[in-house]
């Protein structure tokens, strides 16, 4: 009788279990102890979960230096310790597996995970959703940065054999002096060219690239003004993708309020529901953020536009009192493709810096031209 009612309270123990962490899920709060950046508090004879200020900055921290200064695990690990910011008292070392995954836990964007799918939380985001994605972009590309050599880390790629453009430090024993080379991977190899560059030498072929972007004072205002006017057809454009979108948005409610009323009705279970739910919601996310970004005013675009316009024309004057992140900031945002071919490096750029580069267009009236639908 004893061992039958002792099996009984253990079974009853562990279903009342099971039943409390699924609640605390279906109210939005983690079933368990709460991760990295958030504290369990004691309110009213509940558990809520609130922010921790320092580990939150911690997170913030170590998101941004990944999705936006083009560092590696290793590099955020020696940041965090040269600026004496610890992981957790009793751990003040960070170690490359606490920060990669803190960079894949969907907690931070509000999510929570049970049974393997995530679900949506009641807790403070820590990290914007396009933040996010970005960064697991990042990962999933695996976008290696291992040392601060400017033109190394697979930005470049070799014209002869498509692999990539490593970098090497020289120093001259007759001088002391350090010099930077850049060279394929397969320098090496039986019939490859022995070409090496001084990285000098692609300075000066970037900022060529620079100064070809650079448009004749004369006509900056004239094309100030030919940006401006080129945006005003483009809102009905804009009004037109933003009715679209809503109606998908409205869509994708209308299919979560089945699939809830199909789970409250059993006709699903919890574990189709979780994955089913998480994919609307994922859907519902990346359907405002596009809407949000279809919806900006024509003022901000031809903003957004003359800024980008602005920085082309400042981008020799940036470049000499860059850093180090800055410059591979600059170089990412304004090449498309890097390829060393002999002593040469061809550059591809990216919309809109490429219209500048092909330059202004004359037409049968004389006046000059740009394709400035490149630059909407």
């Amino acid at each position: 009788m004893m061992a039958a009612m002792g099996t009984f309270f253990a079974e009853q123990l562990s279903s009342d279990v099971k039943e409390g962490l699924a609640r605390r899920v279906r109210d939005g709060w983690f079933p368990t102890v709460a991760p990295y950046g958030y504290l369990s508090t004691r309110v009213d004879g509940r558990s809520n979960i609130v922010i921790e200020p320092r580990e939150a900055e911690n997170i913030k921290y170590i998101f941004d230096l990944y999705a936006f200064h083009h560092c590696t695990l290793d590099m955020i690990q020696e940041k965090m310790r040269a600026e004496g910011r610890t992981y957790t008292k009793k751990q003040p070392d960070w170690v490359r597996s606490k920060i990669h995954r803190i960079l894949r836990d969907r907690s931070y964007i509000g999510d929570i995970k049970w049974h393997g799918h995530w679900t949506a939380g009641r807790h403070e985001k820590l990290i914007d959703r396009v933040v996010f994605d970005r960064v697991q972009a990042l990962l999933g590309e695996k976008v290696y940065k291992a040392h601060e050599l400017l033109y190394a880390g697979e930005l470049i790629t070799c014209g002869h054999c498509g692999r990539p453009v490593s970098g090497e430090i020289v120093e001259k024993k007759s001088s002391g002096k350090s010099y930077i080379y850049y060279r394929c991977a397969r320098y090496t190899a039986a019939g490859h060219p022995r070409v090496r560059l001084r990285q000098e030498q692609i300075d000066q072929q970037i900022m060529a690239l620079f100064q070809s972007l650079r448009v004749p004072e004369a006509k900056c205002d004239w094309f100030r003004q030919t940006l401006i006017a080129s945006t005003a057809h483009q809102q009905e454009q804009s009004r037109a993708r933003c009715s679209e979108l809503q109606r998908q948005l409205n869509d994708v409610r209308r299919q979560q309020e089945r699939l809830l009323n199909l789970h409250l009705s059993g006709g699903i279970d919890e574990q189709t529901f979780g994955t089913k739910n998480t994919e609307l919601r994922d859907r519902l996310g990346a359907l405002t953020l596009a809407l949000e970004s279809a919806d900006r005013g024509a003022a901000e675009k031809v903003d957004l536009i003359l800024k980008v316009f602005e920085l082309s024309q400042s981008l020799p004057q940036k470049w000499v009192n860059a850093d180090y992140a800055e410059k591979r900031r600059i170089l990412q945002m304004v090449c498309l493709n890097l390829v060393l071919s002999g002593t040469s490096l061809c550059i591809s750029t990216r919309k809109p810096f490429n219209a500048l580069v092909e330059g202004f267009k004359t037409n049968e009236s004389g006046e000059g031209g740009i394709r400035t639908l490149d630059w909407v």
